[in-house]
């Protein structure tokens, strides 16, 4: 099993270069992470919570350990927070789980996305390492768990991700096709309402 660990700058290259109408809320990520203040980000299936909290955390120059739940997979204890460190637990223990987080990240950043689809023990564990590292989840809005898991983080700031603003959703989808006239660019940005992944696809259909 293997976890995902990367140093990035701030550079024009990184992720944040290619975001469209996010600035406030990854500064807002970049700020809280400045203070290893946990950071919760919330939103809509498709609405970008993956990619803002990735260039977020590459905004901070520290190394990411990024894991994340599985839906088919989120009957097993542990497991986001074992593939963003990439070793296995060796028991199933809150207390040690998190030690063993805080050891194995030190100064970078762990990012659990699909927060959702985890199990209790690694929602617990989560809330552990509140204030003792670096840490940013991402969470579904709408899914049935959300209520509890962000009942269950009272710790964490949530950064709420919502619709586009229509300048943004404009940009994108010209991005997406450039072709299309002003007409068609309004029509395919009114009917995604705001929503990244679906201006993405609708764009290009």
């Amino acid at each position: 099993m293997t976890g995902t660990s990367r140093t990035t700058g701030t550079t024009e290259s990184t992720p944040s270069a290619g975001i469209l109408g996010r600035e406030q809320e990854m500064g807002r990520i970049v700020e809280l992470l400045d203070t290893d203040a946990p950071v919760l980000v919330l939103g809509e299936p498709g609405i970008g919570k993956t990619t803002v909290a990735r260039a977020a955390v590459a905004m901070t120059a520290r190394p990411a350990h990024e894991g994340g739940g599985l839906a088919a997979l989120s009957w097993m204890p542990l497991m986001p927070l074992e593939r963003a460190i990439g070793r296995v637990f060796g028991v199933a223990d809150g207390a040690r789980a998190a030690a063993e987080v805080v050891r194995a990240v030190g100064h970078g950043v762990a990012f659990i996305d699909d927060l959702q689809w985890a199990d209790p023990l690694t929602i617990e564990v989560v809330e552990r390492l509140a204030g003792r590292l670096g840490i940013v989840v991402a969470v579904r809005e709408g899914d049935p768990v959300t209520a509890g898991i962000l009942g269950s983080l009272p710790s964490f700031e949530v950064v709420r991700l919502d619709a586009l603003p229509p300048a943004a959703a404009a940009a994108i989808v010209q991005r997406a096709r450039p072709d299309l006239g002003a007409a068609g660019v309004r029509r395919t940005a009114e009917r995604a309402g705001g929503n990244p992944l679906l201006l993405e696809e609708l764009a290009r259909s």
